[in-house]
């Protein structure tokens, strides 16, 4: 037999305990890999394990549960694994469990599905965060006649092994979990009261797999799963907070994906409901505020209102409070408030959100293990961060940071996963400012490299993929500046083919349609073809009316267009887009951020003021150009004594103080 050599050097680790009271060969690591090795090699074409092996394997655990100590987390984990195998070999030959287990045996054997659920409550609980593999394995044992509760084990085997999908990200353990908990929900009456379970169960495994292998039909699957969960449980059931956060969480990764408007109101509308629901309390609560807070960010996302940004921080913020030291959620709930800081970092300019969010990010990282497969989602996060604080401090060592959290963020991404575009993308981006510091052309090749296969992996998803080609344009323009002749022409042609199809890909009132605009107008200019001009002014200008687009965006297309503009002699065109970017301050500097975050929105766009009343004076219009430079010096000016007077109100009146401020952010 070739696993008895295996087991004859496990009796001998045994028996180096037992006669010499030597324990390191015992409880080391590898007597684990050799346990596991055993039963591999034993198991037999029926998947049984021939008595002898189990007993070895069984005897082994018990006494490393001895040598820990039976009240430690290890001797317990250990001890329970050791009853387990034994309750098997007490089914066939009783005499080989030994008398000091069997109360434990008996016990075990009573009701081994109570006794595995019991468990699976204490991972969950993060009491025993180690017991996972003993609750599949568990689980994996109990088979039954009766189909109902046959079917309630495999919802709770699926259950244990997407949580270990989530932990390894193991395509075979999702797969199998979701071919459980479908196979469990068939085999469920309609009106069975636990459907509703096995339902959210199902939508939370498609939601795993979807996230780690892409396939939109899992997403849509998961979505309506999660849809009949929520309506099939009464909103006064404590189970229902959770169902319809979980159900949000779906609805908001869709809208993310294909950019749905009804995916984005359900996901804020269910998120609302279950954050503030009566029964919305414990750890839960945390991980339901996170996913509103994500939720709310989406909608900022859409619709730019600042608000909605400030909201999605809040309802992190109480999300953070809630989460409790060491559960598993901790780590998520962490990064989804770091993402929301930095993000009101890259909107508002203020440095405190950036470091915050760097902190939590380090501090989620710290609390992930090295084989989570979230990992590589906090080291791109940590990576962008970093990029981000170069560019406002010009620091190396943040640049240096960023290309290595991304570089190892890249090395743990499976080629199938739908997050490699944006981190490829992500990687071209932050070889490229290391370039313009640098000015070595092997940068650019391998950033045109990362741009160009985030791109080819990005697939069908029309939003990513308008921001992954942009971001190409901009390295393979920026390399065609590094490049002589024919190889310079090829690379713009290629760069002006790429921001155009940015372009073609979004509705024009898509948020982020003016954004791709501006980068193919730049691209154009730097291509100066013969129409390189023209169609670059169109660009500035359509992107500077475009509504639904960050204010910050629309100044940059009306300067753009002012300056393109006024370059080609076109001096009643540079004027209006002056003008515009200049009456758009307003709403770049809205009364909903604090001053410093004002200013340094303003500080984007030096010389605004100067340059437009330039503009007036080249077509002799003096008494404009004084108009100018005082409707650009007032804009923080005249919201400041706005700000004095709604103070003063306030303490007269103060509901309609409350009014007026609704009114004038709604204005803004």
């Amino acid at each position: 037999m070739s696993w008895q050599r295996v087991a004859d050097e496990i009796e001998t680790l045994i028996a180096a305990y037992i006669d010499e009271g030597l324990d390191a060969g015992l409880l080391a690591e590898s007597a684990l890999a050799k346990a596991e090795r055993l039963w591999t090699e034993a198991r037999e074409e029926d998947g049984s394990v021939p008595l002898e092996a189990a007993r070895t394997v069984a005897r082994l655990y018990w006494f490393r549960a001895r040598a820990f100590g039976a009240g430690t987390p290890r001797g317990r984990d250990d001890l329970g694994a050791a009853v387990g195998i034994f309750a098997m070999i007490d089914e066939v030959v009783p005499e080989a469990v030994p008398a000091e287990l069997r109360p434990l045996v008996v016990q075990a054997r009573a009701d081994p599905l109570e006794a595995a659920l019991d468990l699976l409550d204490e991972v969950q609980s993060g009491a025993r965060p180690d017991a996972l593999d003993e609750v599949v394995d568990r689980l994996s044992r109990l088979r039954v006649d009766d189909a109902g509760v046959q079917a309630a084990i495999d919802a709770n085997l699926s259950l244990a092994l997407r949580m270990r999908a989530e932990s390894t990200g193991s395509r075979d353990d999702v797969d199998r979990a979701v071919a459980l908990v479908r196979g469990a929900v068939a085999a469920t009456d309609p009106d069975d009261p636990d459907r509703a379970t096995m339902l959210d169960n199902l939508a939370t495994a498609l939601g795993v797999r979807f996230a780690g292998h892409g396939d939109p039909a899992d997403l849509d699957e998961a979505v309506d799963a999660g849809r009949q969960a929520v309506d099939t449980t009464p909103a006064a059931d404590p189970a229902w907070p959770s169902r319809a956060s979980n159900l949000s969480g779906l609805h908001r990764v869709r809208f993310d994906q294909f950019g749905a408007a009804t995916d984005l109101d359900a996901a804020i509308e269910l998120g609302e409901r279950a954050a503030r629901h009566a029964g919305s309390v414990g750890p839960g609560a945390a991980l339901r505020w996170s996913n509103l807070g994500n939720a709310i960010q989406a909608r900022y996302e859409s619709r730019r209102a600042p608000t909605d940004l400030d909201a999605a921080v809040t309802a992190a913020w109480r999300a953070h409070d809630l989460a409790p030291t060491g559960h598993r959620f901790r780590s998520a709930v962490l990064v989804g408030l770091a993402n929301l800081l930095v993000t009101r970092f890259e909107h508002w300019g203020s440095g405190d959100d950036l470091e915050g969010g760097l902190r939590l990010l380090h501090e989620a990282l710290a609390e992930t293990p090295e084989e989570a497969p979230h990992r590589s989602s906090i080291l791109t996060n940590l990576g962008n961060a970093y990029r981000l604080r170069h560019e406002m401090r010009g620091d190396r060592a943040d640049l240096a940071a960023a290309l290595e959290y991304g570089a190892a963020a890249l090395a743990v991404t499976d080629r199938t996963d739908p997050a490699l575009p944006v981190r490829l993308s992500n990687r071209a981006m932050a070889l490229l400012t290391a370039y313009e510091i640098d000015r070595d052309p092997a940068l650019l090749e391998d950033a045109a490299a990362a741009g160009r296969a985030a791109v080819e992996a990005v697939g069908r998803r029309r939003t990513a993929r308008s921001k992954l080609l942009s971001n190409l344009a901009v390295v393979l323009a920026a390399q065609a500046g590094a490049v002589p002749g024919a190889a310079r022409r090829e690379r713009l042609a290629e760069a002006v083919q790429a921001a155009r199809q940015a372009v073609a890909i979004l509705d024009e009132n898509h948020p982020d349609a003016a954004i791709r605009l501006v980068n193919f107008a730049g691209t154009v200019l730097d291509a100066a073809g013969p129409d390189a001009p023209t169609e670059a002014l169109t660009s500035y200008l359509r992107a500077a009316s475009t509504t639904t687009a960050p204010a910050s965006v629309r100044v940059t297309a009306a300067r753009g267009a002012a300056s393109t503009a006024a370059r080609a002699g076109r001096w009643d065109i540079a004027r209006y887009g002056y003008r515009e970017a200049i009456a758009l301050l307003g709403p770049l500097t809205t009364r909903a951020i604090d001053r410093p975050g004002q200013e340094a929105m303003l500080r984007r766009f030096p010389g605004l003021g100067t340059d437009a009343a330039a503009a007036d004076l080249h077509e002799d219009e003096p008494q404009a150009a004084v108009q100018t430079l005082e409707r650009g010096r007032n804009v923080l000016w005249s919201q400041a004594l706005e700000g004095q007077a709604a103070q003063g109100l306030l303490g007269v009146r103060p509901e309609l103080a409350r009014r007026l401020a609704e009114v004038a952010e709604a204005l803004s």
